[in-house]
């Protein structure tokens, strides 16, 4: 195995280890991304449509998190402590 081999789509060869969230990709490592699958349109496809159900995922869970805060503040209201 070479210095130059990457494990990940995303690893850098100062952060080899380093793994990012395809939801909180930024646009130089989507770059990357892009750039190093840009000859497997299939697999950009599948990339896409996970980054697409991560960020469903996360705005359906901050959506709960904000739903228990509003029960939590309306519980504190009718009975405080």
């Amino acid at each position: 195995m070479s210095n130059n081999t990457l494990f990940h789509p995303l690893d850098t060869q100062d952060e080899l280890m380093k793994r990012t969230s395809i939801s909180s990709i930024n646009d130089e490592d989507w770059n990357q991304l892009i750039s190093q699958f840009h000859s497997q349109p299939d697999i950009m496809v599948l990339i896409q449509l996970c980054k697409q159900e991560e960020d469903k995922r996360r705005y359906e869970e901050n959506k709960m998190r904000l739903k228990e805060y509003e029960v939590y503040c309306e519980l504190q209201k009718n009975h405080p402590f």
